[in-house]
């Protein structure tokens, strides 16, 4: 069957984000379904573009003697909405797999992506498939992470989010402390996620459109002032994207328009297609909001620090990697450098656990950046707060280092040697992986 060119390109754009955004250490290979009867795979060592010739169709119902391709197949036929696989190789991930262990619901994007918990499973198609069926990742001891999805960009933002998973675990357990998402909150945030937030960006993704929101900024009917507000939001998006600092359609970002609204990202699409016409206009006071889009479902937090806090026009809430240790560590960051302090104005505390997009995450929320423009959120993430996008990104940046630099320092406690930095996280896992089990 000739493959269509089509999917020869999706294919090289998910690979060169594989590149770009996630440490691999080992070959990559990606499927995806082409009916329900078959599926497109490609294996790719290297990481560049692969060309048509190198993607092979195989029929679902056909039982295959190549191990890499049969681990596809066996997806497919056991999880019925899954369209999309990737398989491939991260050292967190890989450090995890050596020591067995199950990471828990830490993160709320774990739990809605992946699901109660990650698993460490034996390279046998049997195991995988029966841990899958609830989960939408897994690592495969001594052989890598599979990730499936309804598209092949949810089976990619997976591996993100399985990864940062891995390097959480071992980073809050660096710090000493780590507070797991309630069972049935982390059951809950998985159903929620899959039947109702992730589905228009899915479903637009698949359709290859983006939702028309009824505004229509090149024929004028917003004024030029907040077109390139909107223009400014939807950038921010995609930097905070490029720089990992979000995966997928988590995090947020709002704008002051006026004294009483604000434009703030919409629910569950995906950074990469918005555009200016789907960012949403709140009125701050009322909560009502313009438009078909519902606004981020953290519109309570923004609309509360932009009615309180005069001296700044931006929020934005991102899911970074490392700064998502002290989130679910429960600690504050102390101040790292002189730029922490002169960005964030001291150390960064962390929020009150509460469910995301809950009034109670708002006010926790609050309390926990007063006097500061960055903190931490229980479970979630980290946000900032700035007189500008710049300047709130910059700060995200900022507390993203600081809490690199932090972590090294504690792993560097463990392990004095020469290794990188990364290197001697994992080691220094491993040695309190081993003085625990003793």
């Amino acid at each position: 069957m000739n493959i269509d060119s089509k999917v020869v390109t999706l294919f090289n754009e998910y690979f060169a984000r594989i590149k770009e955004n996630i440490v691999t250490c080992g070959k990559t290979s990606m499927s995806v379904k082409l009916s329900d009867s078959s599926f497109a795979f490609v294996m790719n060592a290297g990481g560049g573009k692969i060309s048509e010739n190198k993607v092979q169709t195989v029929i679902i119902e056909q039982a295959q003697e190549n191990r890499d391709i049969e681990r596809h197949r066996i997806i497919y036929c056991a999880i019925k909405d899954a369209n999309a696989v990737i398989h491939t190789h991260t050292p967190y991930a890989a450090a995890i797999g050596k020591t067995g262990k199950t990471i828990p619901a830490l993160l709320d994007d774990t739990a809605q992506i992946i699901g109660i918990d990650t698993r460490c499973c034996a390279d046998d198609t049997a195991n995988i498939s029966k841990i899958l069926k609830k989960r939408k990742g897994c690592i495969i001891i001594g052989n890598g992470t599979i990730t499936h999805g309804r598209t092949l960009d949810e089976a990619y933002t997976g591996c993100l989010v399985l990864e940062k998973a891995a390097k959480c675990f071992i980073n809050a357990n660096l710090l000493g402390n780590y507070k797991k998402i309630p069972y049935i909150e982390a059951v809950l945030m998985h159903f929620i996620y899959q039947k109702k937030y992730s589905k228009a960006n899915q479903n637009m993704l698949k359709n290859k459109q983006v939702t028309d929101n009824t505004i229509e900024i090149e024929q004028g009917v917003i004024d030029s002032g907040e077109a390139a507000l909107r223009r400014q939001v939807v950038d921010a998006g995609k930097r905070l994207l490029n720089s990992n600092l979000v995966q997928g359609t988590w995090g947020n970002i709002s704008i002051r328009l006026d004294d009483t609204h604000m434009l703030i990202t919409p629910s569950g699409l995906d950074y990469l297609t918005i555009k200016p016409e789907d960012i949403v206009k709140v009125n701050f006071n009322t909560m009502e909001y313009e438009g078909k889009l519902k606004p981020s479902g953290e519109k309570d937090i923004h609309a509360m620090l932009l009615k309180s806090r005069k001296d700044i026009n931006v929020v934005m809430h991102c899911h970074p990697n490392e700064g998502s240790a002290f989130a679910v560590a429960l600690l504050s960051m102390p101040v790292v450098s002189a730029e922490m302090q002169s960005c964030v104005k001291g150390d960064a505390k962390v929020s009150k656990y509460a469910l995301p997009s809950t009034k109670s995450l708002a006010h926790a929320t609050v309390k926990a950046i007063e006097g500061r423009n960055a903190c931490f959120m229980a479970n979630h993430g980290m946000l900032s707060v700035g007189v500008s996008i710049d300047e709130a990104f910059e700060c995200c940046q900022v507390m993203e280092d600081s809490a690199d630099k932090y972590i090294d320092a504690k792993a560097a406690e463990y392990d004095p040697s020469g290794n990188t930095a990364e290197e001697k996280r994992i080691d220094a896992f491993y040695k309190m992986v081993s003085l625990k089990m003793k």
